[in-house]
């Protein structure tokens, strides 16, 4: 989330060059990377008009198959065969890798990723891997020679980047004079008490993510003035309910139970058009109530606080295209949340 992928997909906006993205995984084996280069490189570089090719490996350290890359990148072959560059074409070669970390406090952090059943209970049963921040494999040492440390941002440089991206998007001028302290209050009470609690717990994605949440609010769900709309609440303007809502989806739902009422807390002093935390804690759920009463349910299903919640988190990022990941022990209306959003959705 340091801005590393985002710096080369501007690339070919600011500069007159074509960018090719693998986005390597540890699922990645090395014929998935002969194929991106054979099929994908090769085939559509004789459309490139400028001649120029930028190819970007991002996440390189997270497959087994780095060594083919670093073939690649400093010898210029893939799998013993020179890389036939087509005769007049330029192609550069970049890659991005994550830093191999241990996650501080370990003890209370493995807690609260057993609590959510993230990683195993048994002591015995683990790997280790859960002490990492990222699953990653050392680098090839030659690849490692070109490694450049971007480093992390300061807290004042990522208040500035949260107030630029606020800034740049189209929401109204009442949201954008409150919500860049909102999030930067948001990011750092996920790094001090999410299950998660660690400086990469957040990052510019989530920012982005906030932003396209309260822009579809803004847009497509507050305006409809009815009494029938779920998210609509009495006395308290739209903008508030834009930035109230994007909060919501985007950090309080990630938190475990006993830290949500924190975040609240937090919210209701960024937001003083709530009375209170408790007026804030007790509309979120009537809402979320609501919302789930707009879907038909099956007849022996009890509406219980986990499928309200977990519908009304699958309707809105189904809408905005955001990623989800519900956890939760079996019977806790995941898949079936999401299948009746999806189901009535269709129509």
């Amino acid at each position: 989330g340091s801005g590393k992928t985002y710096l080369f997909q501007q690339m070919e906006r600011l500069v007159d060059c074509k960018v090719f993205f693998f986005e390597v995984h540890g699922g990645v084996t090395e014929q998935d990377i002969i194929g991106f280069w054979s099929d994908v490189v090769l085939k559509r570089l004789p459309s490139v008009a400028s001649k120029r090719a930028i190819v970007f490996f991002d996440e390189v350290n997270t497959t087994t198959a780095s060594g083919l890359i670093k073939e690649i990148i400093c010898d210029r072959h893939c799998a013993g065969q020179k890389l036939n560059v087509p005769t007049g074409y330029k192609v550069m070669f970049a890659a991005a890798c994550n830093p191999y970390r241990e996650r501080s406090n370990i003890a209370s952090k493995s807690q609260k990723l057993q609590k959510c059943g993230l990683i195993p209970q048994d002591t015995e049963a683990r790997t280790g891997l859960h002490r990492l921040v990222y699953k990653i494999f050392p680098l090839p040492e030659t690849l490692a020679q070109y490694a450049l440390d971007i480093s992390s941002r300061s807290q004042e440089e990522e208040n500035e980047n949260i107030r630029l991206m606020v800034m740049a998007s189209n929401l109204d001028s009442k949201i954008k004079e409150v919500l860049p302290q909102v999030i930067s209050k948001s990011q750092n009470f996920h790094r001090s008490h999410g299950f998660d609690s660690d400086i990469a717990a957040v990052s510019l994605r989530d920012v982005r993510s906030c932003i396209d949440l309260c822009s579809w609010f803004e847009r497509v769900v507050l305006p409809i003035a009815s009494k029938s709309n779920p998210f609509l609440g009495s006395k308290i303007s739209l903008s508030t309910l834009c930035i109230f809502w994007a909060c919501c989806i985007n950090y309080y739902f990630r938190l475990l139970r006993e830290e949500r009422e924190k975040y609240v807390t937090l919210l209701a002093k960024s937001l003083p058009e709530f009375p209170s935390a408790e007026h804030m804690h007790k509309y979120l759920l009537d809402s979320t109530s609501r919302l789930a009463s707009c879907f038909e349910l099956y007849s022996d299903i009890v509406e219980t606080a986990s499928i309200c919640e977990n519908i009304l988190l699958a309707f809105v990022c189904v809408q905005v295209n955001i990623p989800i990941l519900f956890v939760g022990k079996p019977g806790t209306s995941k898949s079936l949340a999401t299948s009746i959003v999806l189901q009535q959705l269709k129509g």
